[in-house]
């Protein structure tokens, strides 16, 4: 009778016409056990705070005998900011408030009916939010005067406010173009106190204009919509 081997050795008798094997040093993995459970929590990679209150829907996914009742915790060190609680779902709703610490929220599960899963501990990114509007006039002598108005979402005065010191590239393409067509950066500005870029152009050709605010430590840039500037 051939040897019946698993692992890295095996012991075979014969005990009332049955074949009994003894398995030394392996480990058996029982298909829909804990032990080839995983479960990802799909978390926004960002979240703009630009309101006191704001809310925001998660998703996970469940491989083999996953939780019933899963929660993730976000936490900036150790602070915690917001849950995300799966009972007998696959999707789940959080808050952020505006006096929660602003960056990265690494979420942890801390509750779960089923210990022995894997799960993910994904990162989000919280920072204020910013918007920008673009006007333009045109000069008799000077060209076209194009003015930029940068705000950003101001916790402890819970409304937009200007984005003073805030850098941008100006980008610029021919016109009439595409919608799809790319942008090209044409120089760079900062906003004055009142959150302002202004510039006076004077292209060669038909020409559109945009400005992209870049992150900062606390607030999310932003990019405003093209204006047109005649030559």
């Amino acid at each position: 009778m051939p040897s019946l081997t698993a692992g890295r050795r095996s012991v075979r008798w014969l005990t009332a016409g049955a074949i009994v094997l003894i398995v030394v040093g392996v480990s058996l993995l029982i298909p829909g056990s804990t032990e080839d459970a995983a479960c990802t929590l799909n978390a926004p990679a960002r979240i703009a705070v630009d309101q006191a209150e704001l809310e925001f829907t998660a998703t996970k996914v469940c491989t083999g005998r996953g939780p019933s009742d899963v929660t993730w915790t976000a936490a900036v060190g150790s602070t915690e900011t917001s849950e995300l609680r799966f009972r007998r779902t696959d999707s789940a709703v959080a808050q952020v408030f505006s006096n929660d610490p602003f960056g990265q929220w690494t979420w942890t599960v801390t509750r779960t009916d089923r210990s022995g899963a894997d799960y993910n501990a994904p990162v989000t990114e919280v920072r204020a939010g910013s918007t920008v509007t673009v006007a333009a006039a045109r000069q008799a002598s000077s060209g076209t005067e194009v003015t930029f108005q940068v705000n950003r979402y101001d916790p402890k005065a819970s409304a937009m406010v200007p984005w003073a010191g805030a850098t941008a590239t100006i980008e610029s393409r021919k016109a009439p173009a595409d919608d799809n067509a790319p942008f090209a950066p044409a120089g760079s500005a900062t906003s004055d106190g009142e959150g302002i870029v202004v510039l006076t152009l004077r292209p060669r050709v038909d020409t559109q204009y945009r400005a992209r605010f870049a992150d900062a430590a606390e607030v999310f840039g932003a990019t405003s919509d093209y204006v047109f500037v005649g030559r």
